[in-house]
C-alpha cells in the first residue's frame, strides 16, 4: 500500500512557515487521500471542505504548495511537484501488478511442487524463502456472545512475497496487514468479553458472594476467596 511521503524537515520549510499550521494540517491530510485515491496529487474542491475551508487552500497557494487547476471537469488544487517527490498512479499500479504477477508465479511453483513430490521440500529453491516456515497458521478466533470461527490468517501482516516487511506499495501485503489487525481487534474483544463474564459470575459466587473475602459463621474474615483473586487475575 502506497502512503503519503513526508520530508522529515517539512517543520522548519519557509513554505510550511509562510502557510501556517492550519493549512499545513489540510495539506497533510489532504496528501493523504491523494495518495490513498491515486488521484497523483490533485485535490477536488468537494474534498477540501472535509478538513478546510478556502482560506486555508488560499494560504497553500500563496505558499506555492498548492496551484489552482481543474481536472475532468472538476475544480480544486493541485500539489505542486507531486511527481517528483511521491510515486504516481501509473507507478504504484505496475508495482501492483508486478507483484501479483511474482505472487502467482510463486505460488504455481509450489502448486507443481506438491503435485511432483509426496513431501515438500523444505529447502526447495523455488521458495522465496526456503529456510523460513509457512507464514501462515490456522487460528480460532473467539467471538462475543461465545463460539469461535476458524480462519487461515498471517502470522505477520506481510504477504508470502515479504515476509521480513517491504518499502514499497504492496497489495497482498495490504491485505495481510488488514487481516491481521482485523484478527488482533476479534481477539481482544473476546478476551475482554471473557474476562467480563467471569467476573460478572463471581458477583453470585457461594463462597464470597462477591467481596472476595471469605468470612466465618460469626461474620470474621478468615481469608481471601481463592477462586475470586484467580478470576481477576486471568
Amino acid at each position: 500500500m502506497p502512503w503519503f511521503r513526508v520530508d522529515d524537515k517539512l517543520h522548519d520549510h519557509r513554505k510550511a512557515r509562510r502557510a501556517g499550521k492550519a493549512a499545513m494540517g489540510v495539506w497533510a491530510l489532504a496528501g493523504s487521500w491523494s495518495m490513498d485515491n491515486l488521484t497523483d496529487g490533485f485535490v477536488p474542491e468537494s474534498v477540501l471542505v472535509r478538513w478546510g475551508n478556502a482560506r486555508d487552500a488560499k494560504a497553500l497557494v500563496d505558499a506555492s504548495l498548492w496551484y489552482v487547476d481543474t481536472q475532468h471537469g472538476e475544480q480544486g488544487w493541485q500539489f505542486h511537484d507531486w511527481h517528483q517527490h511521491q510515486p504516481t498512479k501509473t507507478q504504484i499500479e505496475a508495482d501492483r501488478k508486478a507483484a501479483r504477477e511474482r505472487l502467482k508465479k510463486w505460488r504455481d511453483n509450489k502448486r507443481g511442487n506438491a503435485d511432483g513430490n509426496a513431501v515438500t521440500n523444505a529447502e526447495d529453491t523455488d521458495s522465496p524463502y526456503p529456510s523460513r516456515p509457512d507464514p501462515s497458521l490456522l487460528t480460532s478466533v473467539g467471538l462475543e456472545g461465545g463460539g469461535s470461527v476458524t480462519r487461515d490468517i498471517p502470522q505477520t501482516p506481510f504477504c508470502p512475497l515479504h515476509p521480513q516487511g517491504h518499502d514499497g506499495p504492496c497489495g497482498p501485503c495490504a491485505d495481510a496487514r488488514r487481516l491481521y489487525e482485523a484478527t488482533e481487534r476479534e481477539r481482544s474483544l473476546a478476551a475482554a468479553t471473557e474476562k467480563k463474564a467471569r467476573l460478572a459470575a463471581l458477583q453470585n459466587c457461594v463462597d464470597c458472594h462477591g467481596t472476595g473475602l471469605l468470612e466465618d459463621a460469626e461474620g470474621n474474615v478468615v481469608g481471601k476467596c481463592r477462586s475470586h483473586l484467580q478470576a481477576v487475575a486471568s
